[in-house]
């Protein structure tokens, strides 16, 4: 958190300790190992808050992502609480401090370890921020929207149109159908399944050698107005998070075309992302029940898909399937069965081989909608580092109206900075943005003022969508092989049947 005037320390720590160690009991508690290894919690009678809330003074503020870099660097002190909190002062801007707070995901998830730090501003409570409730995906068909709706629009265009609402329901049963089976398999699955493919931005492996390096490289690009995400989300009908994921998709592609990735001559590249979710009910309260209720889930990126629009199309349909399927269910819950069951050491093994598989993490945090105040005085950017085993992390916040993306990745994978990172994600969101206008302008001209929710954007063609075609091929394909399997089954034991009242009558005689 960057203040706009200075805060004396001795302050800080008296909020902190009234306000974080008196009501948050992972604030006074430490980490001990039982003899089977597995971490237990254990409540100290007094929190040593001088040594847990400290500062520093550094030469000039261009050299804070090196500190906050090096932080990772740093061995937890076990015998301590697993947090810690830094004044950071600069020599060149004494009037601009910063609040850098440490975690570990021990503590909590990320929606928690949010609320938690939010009551040390004034305020306390008020400033807290609730997870947005879960949406399900549209089905609209109306203008701006990219639902089942207009896909299926899409894909039954060549029939005719009194059989198109069926076709339409049949696609939709389809794409049901396939989205549960795979969220099952996949979500069982995941930690035996290929890795991606080799990149400048795939880490090679977070374990061994080289490994993961302690250190990281990091970085924040500027404050960016909501308003754009606002813009590109109403134009297309999509979500935050689906703006937020095509920006980075676009990112990640340009860099990958920068090092002679996408060239052309092969397919593209296997490329996922990491994304956090909260599997905490609607309406919950994580400061009563603290601890780590989420889910790590994956997401292919459609690098390959050409077309800012097109990827965001993508971006959308792969996100509101991954809101239908039960992918997140079934790996929290074998998520909870490996901790229960495995044996510490096999348990981290698996969790490394998991990470080795998946290129990057991408964490979306909802801010508060105002501006922050810390004893007093003004905050005027808030930042997150979500650190991950993966080579590269991209973490957004939005705030007060503004958001910001944070770069934070392995040496081996940045090994010039974190800029060409920003910089890509910063002109894919322009680029969103200008396809936007012009979607929004063409329709305008085609349909006028939009002034009927259910009509149908004739100036937005999308392409045929042969995936729901395929999809409901292979359902009549299983429908097909699990009638036949029966029939044969029912015809066999009627055979048998009959076989069997002959043998006996031939006894009787």
């Amino acid at each position: 958190a960057t203040l706009a005037r200075p805060i004396e320390l001795g302050d800080l720590r008296q909020r902190v300790r009234a306000d974080l160690c008196a009501r948050f009991w992972p604030f006074r508690c430490v980490v001990d190992m039982d003899a089977k290894g597995a971490p237990r919690w254990r409540e100290l009678a007094a929190v040593d808050v001088e040594a847990l809330v400290t500062s520093v003074s550094l030469p000039t503020t261009h050299v804070l992502p090196n500190f906050v870099g090096d932080s990772f660097a740093e061995p937890w002190d076990w015998s301590r609480p697993l947090w810690r909190m830094v004044l950071v002062t600069f020599a060149d801007a004494p009037s601009r401090p910063v609040v850098f707070v440490r975690m570990n995901h021990l503590v909590s998830d990320g929606v928690t370890m949010l609320k938690m730090f939010l009551c040390t501003f004034d305020g306390a409570d008020a400033n807290a921020v609730d997870p947005p409730r879960r949406r399900q995906p549209s089905s609209s068909s109306g203008l701006g929207q990219c639902g089942e709706g207009t896909l299926f629009a899409a894909a039954t265009a060549p029939l005719p149109t009194p059989a198109r609402p069926a076709a339409a329901l049949l696609l939709a049963a389809a794409r049901r159908f396939w989205v549960f089976v795979n969220g099952v398999l996949y979500g069982a699955l995941v930690p035996v399944l290929p890795s991606d493919s080799t990149t400048p931005l795939k880490l090679r492996t977070c374990q061994g050698d080289p490994g993961l390096c302690a250190r990281r490289v990091v970085g924040a690009g500027a404050q960016m107005p909501f308003s754009l995400v606002q813009e590109i989300k109403s134009a297309f009908g999509c979500t935050v998070n689906d703006v937020f994921l095509a920006a980075t998709t676009g990112a990640v592609r340009r860099v990958l075309m920068h090092h002679g990735v996408l060239d052309g001559r092969c397919g593209p590249p296997r490329v996922r992302a990491f994304f956090p979710v909260n599997k905490r009910p609607d309406g919950s309260d994580a400061l009563v029940a603290i601890g780590n209720e989420w889910a790590m889930l994956n997401i292919g990126l459609p690098v390959g898909v050409e077309g800012d629009a097109a990827r965001l199309l993508e971006c959308k349909r792969r996100a509101d399937e991954m809101k239908l399927s039960p992918e997140a269910a079934v790996v929290f819950a074998m998520n909870r069965a490996g901790l229960a069951l495995l044996p510490p050491k096999a348990y981290a093994q698996t969790t490394f081989d998991l990470m080795d598989k998946v290129t990057l993490l991408v964490s979306n945090v909802a801010g508060p909608g105002a501006e922050l105040r810390l004893l007093g005085a003004p905050v005027v950017d808030l930042a997150f580092y979500a650190t991950s085993m993966v080579g590269l992390c991209l973490d957004i916040i939005t705030y007060n109206g503004s958001f910001r993306l944070s770069v934070l990745g392995d040496p081996e994978v940045l090994p010039h900075g974190v800029e060409h990172i920003l910089h890509a994600f910063d002109d894919e969101l322009y680029a969103l943005q200008r396809a936007a206008r012009t979607r929004t302008a063409a329709a305008q001209a085609a349909t006028g003022t939009r002034s009927d929710g259910d009509q149908v954007d004739a100036a937005w063609t999308l392409p045929f969508d042969w995936l729901a075609w395929r999809r409901l091929g292979g359902l009549v394909a299983v429908a097909g092989i699990v009638a036949g399997l029966t029939i044969y089954s029912c015809r066999g034991g009627a055979v048998g049947d009959g076989g069997g009242g002959s043998g006996g009558g031939g006894g009787a005689r």
